[in-house]
């Protein structure tokens, strides 16, 4: 029997991973088998931070990812190098987690490692590079990079 016990964040991130990371691997099979199964809403994006490591997230609309660049920028500090954009959403996110996880950082949740030259790392940035940015989610991608370009221009166009 299982008790209900409280769990610290660490223990609670650490768990929430797993469980993601099982189910990314069960979508992976899924989508290997399938390869034109449809996927969730929205984006899956893999970026390039301010710290040196690689974020792969995801958004549940297509409205939200300029949004989200823009937030990484505020939360990191600085310019976001956007690696690639796939549609897909939760799913897409799950399988490149799951995928990818034997260079997670342990307790920063959806950041790897990519500054060791192991084999992993290099085939995260070499995937990233080859799928590149969805033509669909340019127009997102560009505002984003608009607005990092002068934040206080785009304001005050957000305004008018």
């Amino acid at each position: 029997m299982q008790a209900n016990l409280p769990l610290c964040s660490d223990h609670h991130q650490a768990r929430t991973y797993r469980e993601k990371a099982k189910r990314g691997a069960e979508l992976l099979r899924y989508f290997k088998e399938n390869p034109e199964a449809p996927r969730s809403a929205g984006w899956c994006y893999i970026v390039h931070l301010p710290d040196c490591t690689v974020k792969v997230g995801m958004v549940g609309t297509e409205g939200r990812l300029s949004a989200r660049l823009a937030e990484l920028h505020e939360d990191f500090g600085g310019n976001v190098d956007i690696l690639a954009v796939l549609p897909g959403g939760k799913d897409t996110e799950a399988v490149l987690h799951s995928h990818f996880g034997s260079i997670r950082i342990p307790g920063k949740g959806e950041r790897f490692d990519v500054t060791e030259p192991a084999r992993v790392s290099g085939e995260l940035l070499s995937f990233a590079l080859s799928h590149g940015i969805h033509p669909e989610a340019l127009p997102a991608v560009e505002e984003y990079r608009e607005w990092a370009d002068d934040p206080d221009a785009w304001a005050a166009r957000q305004l008018a």
